[in-house]
């Protein structure tokens, strides 16, 4: 007879936690996959550059025909000069900046969609994919920028000496995008209809933001509601730094589109470190 039947069994009492969740990110884990991130970056520019009839100049005609249709669209309304520039070079160098902006915020959202063959395939951390998806959209912006060369020579408009510090509106700008990719990313991955909501979100924001229309020929209740939009304040500053004929933007406006941009990110990067574990049942 098997005398284990007999024997009696100390029964252990198991205790199931949950995964601790790091409220911050792993940035030396992230920076160990950088030529990951590098590969993920170099594959989304050849994508959309190669995969196109037009290539790299689509992304110069697009502004260039906008801003065409905006001029002659306003020509009756707007006067010839705006802020010390002529209209279609004020309309140009706003549109420049905010094609980067809408193509790195769909990018970046879309990122998990975008890459998720190779998240099958391999293990990449998942804040590099949307980081990669705002990093490939910056040759958007470089091919965009060659509209204002022609335009500028035309109108015979100098560049100012304060272009160097160009770097820093871009920075600006990124951080922006990236604090609100951070909880698009997300969103995208796990509600379908997020790819539908977001375009309309972008264009209306495009018409709330100061790129066709300067803040100072706005009445003072719109002025009060478009500062809270931190493009206003990132396209103003592109402005005086581009040129050498515009005035500078205000300190608060400045001030207030910083501040925005880097609590965006931090609350961003807090709320995707939460929510990534989500993502391994819907990518």
């Amino acid at each position: 007879m098997y005398q284990g039947a007999n024997r009696s069994e100390r029964s252990a009492k198991v205790s199931v936690r949950s995964p601790r969740i790091e409220v911050i990110p792993d940035f030396a884990e992230l920076w160990s996959y950088r030529y990951v991130a590098a590969i993920l970056v170099w594959r989304d520019i050849k994508v959309r550059f190669s995969h196109s009839f037009l290539g790299i100049l689509w992304y110069v005609i697009q502004p260039f025909l906008l801003m065409l249709v905006i001029a002659i669209g306003f020509r009756f309304v707007m006067p010839k000069e705006v802020n010390g520039l002529p209209y279609p070079v004020f309309v140009a160098s706003g549109l420049i900046l905010w094609q980067y902006f809408s193509n790195a915020l769909m990018s970046g959202a879309s990122s998990f969609e975008k890459f998720q063959a190779i998240i099958n395939k391999a293990y990449v951390p998942k804040l590099a994919l949307p980081i990669a998806g705002i990093t490939a959209s910056l040759a958007d912006l470089l091919a965009a920028s060659f509209l204002l060369v022609p335009l500028m020579m035309y109108y015979k408009v100098f560049p100012s000496w304060r272009i160097i510090f160009i770097p820093i509106v871009i920075l600006g700008v990124v951080l922006l995008v990236g604090g609100l990719v951070l909880f698009l990313s997300v969103a995208w991955a796990k509600y379908k209809d997020v790819r539908y909501i977001l375009p309309f979100a972008t264009q209306v924001l495009f018409f709330a933001s100061p790129i066709f229309v300067p803040q100072n020929l706005m009445p003072e209740s719109a002025i009060a509601i478009f500062r809270l939009n931190p493009l206003a304040g990132y396209l103003d500053l592109l402005r005086w730094v581009l040129f050498a004929d515009v005035q500078p933007p205000e300190p608060g406006t400045i001030v207030l589109a910083i501040s925005i941009s880097v609590g965006l990110l931090a609350i961003g990067l807090i709320y995707f470190q939460r929510r990534q574990g989500d993502l391994i049942d819907v990518i």
